[in-house]
């Protein structure tokens, strides 16, 4: 396993050289865009909204209750 940390930003090329004694040899150029990370909106908007519908459902279910009861 090969793993790679980098330290900037940027766009980086990384060089992998593989070799078999019974296949040869070769190298595997692959590009790298390394950038900052930062929230993940898309996360935290589906979490709220899950947490909204949830809430909602529950008040409907809470009233359909009270109905039944009154009755």
């Amino acid at each position: 396993m090969y793993s790679v940390t980098p330290t900037k930003q940027g766009d980086w090329t990384q060089d992998i050289f593989i070799s078999s004694p019974t296949l040869g040899e070769t190298t595997v150029s692959l590009p790298l865009t390394v950038t900052k990370t930062g929230p993940n909106w898309i996360l935290i908007g589906s979490v709220g909204g899950v947490v909204v519908l949830a809430g909602i459902f529950a008040q409907i279910l809470k009233r359909k209750q009270i109905a039944s009861q009154e009755v």
